[in-house]
């Protein structure tokens, strides 16, 4: 049998999302068990050939061994941002107003400045506030923690918190007559930032504060549009709207369609990229990886995300606190290796998935 790489263009991580039953269901069957490990599809290593390979000799084995194909090297299409643009038009629509931010570490421009120091040095526009969503400002806040209000150490600004989920009050939109949201999502409908923008959109649609929204790439690509949708009747705050798990949006794109197919109404202006293609990765955007999130260390976390979070609704661990969150899953009562044997004659295209342990 002859081995191959799989490329990066033949991720399968959706099977999760589509077999998410034979996954727990395997999990179920197996009740003595510590952990596993899913290698991402541009790891697993797959029979392509029925043929075998033949026998190495003693003499000289490696010269009979089948080669493995190196995988094509990912193309680069540099992508200008929805802040670059904004500074790019010399902040025209900002300029002379006094703005609040909605950000996070990953809110950074082309080479990695904060969207914060952008927006504090541009010429004629007055920053006055900043807002936080889920993990806060500075993403240093576990999930789910309870983040208060506060004032920015290094600017001095006034911080108000999103979270708990709340939406700006009157008071906190007060002294504002623009407020820029610039978000990174990973492109799954239960992660937390699209809903606080949505929250900002009805409270500016009610306060008649304008909002503009910093367009960023769906770090998972914006062709894939994978998964089931929001059952009505079981909003929350991980899921406002019926999109699919995997929605295949960017942020800007969602701002418009919760803002007017879903009759929010507010007076909304996305600012867009210029440069990204629709089937891109993040790493075929010649941009940073900042972490959105503290438990979103890399792009293949992202990339597994939307089917392996729904761990999170079992009895099992899905990483979090591990060096690869939603790449591992497992539990203290599990057996590694049962449990991998299990799930690896599922025979998933494009996955592997083996015996790992951690705390």
């Amino acid at each position: 049998m002859r081995l191959r790489l799989i490329p990066r263009d033949e991720r399968f991580y959706d099977m999760f999302v589509e077999d998410a039953a034979n996954v727990l269901g395997a999990a179920r069957l197996l009740p003595t068990l510590s952990a596993i490990c899913l290698l991402l599809p541009t790891l697993a290593l797959v029979g392509c050939s029925s043929t075998k390979a033949p026998r190495p000799s003693a003499a000289n084995p490696v010269d009979t061994l089948p080669a493995i194909p190196e995988e094509p090297a990912r193309s680069v299409h540099p992508v200008m941002l929805g802040i670059d643009v904004l500074e790019a038009d010399g902040f025209a629509a900002v300029k002379g107003k006094r703005i609040g931010l909605l950000s996070h570490p990953a809110g950074v421009n082309r080479q990695g400045v904060p969207t914060v120091d952008v927006l504090r040095k541009a010429p004629g526009v007055k920053l006055v506030a900043l807002f936080g969503p889920e993990h806060g400002i500075h993403g240093d806040a576990p999930a789910s923690a309870k983040i208060p209000d506060t004032t920015d150490r290094r600017t001095g600004l006034p911080v108000f918190s999103l979270f708990p989920p709340r939406r700006p009050t009157k008071a906190m939109l007060k002294d504002i007559d623009a407020l820029v949201i610039d978000l990174q999502d990973i492109g799954a409908r239960i992660y937390t930032y699209i809903y606080t923008m949505a929250n900002c959109l009805r409270a500016c649609a009610k306060h008649g504060v304008d909002i503009i929204v910093c367009d960023r790439p769906n770090p998972i690509g914006g062709v894939d549009v994978e998964g089931p949708m929001l059952v009505p009747g079981h909003e929350s705050f991980v899921g406002q709207f019926p999109i699919p798990m995997r929605h295949g949006m960017t942020i800007g794109e969602l701002a418009r369609l919760f803002n007017d197919a879903f009759g929010i109404g507010a007076d909304l202006e996305v600012v867009p990229m210029v440069g990204w293609q629709r089937g891109q990765y993040a790493d075929e955007t010649g941009l940073p990886w900042v972490m959105p999130s503290p438990n979103m260390p890399t792009l293949d976390s992202a990339i597994v995300y939307p089917g392996t979070v729904l761990f999170e609704g079992t009895m099992l661990s899905e990483g979090r606190g591990t060096t690869r969150p939603f790449e591992l899953v497992g539990a203290p009562w599990i057996d590694a290796e049962r449990f991998a044997d299990a799930l690896n004659a599922l025979h998933l295209p494009g996955a592997y998935f083996r015996p790992a342990g951690f705390e």
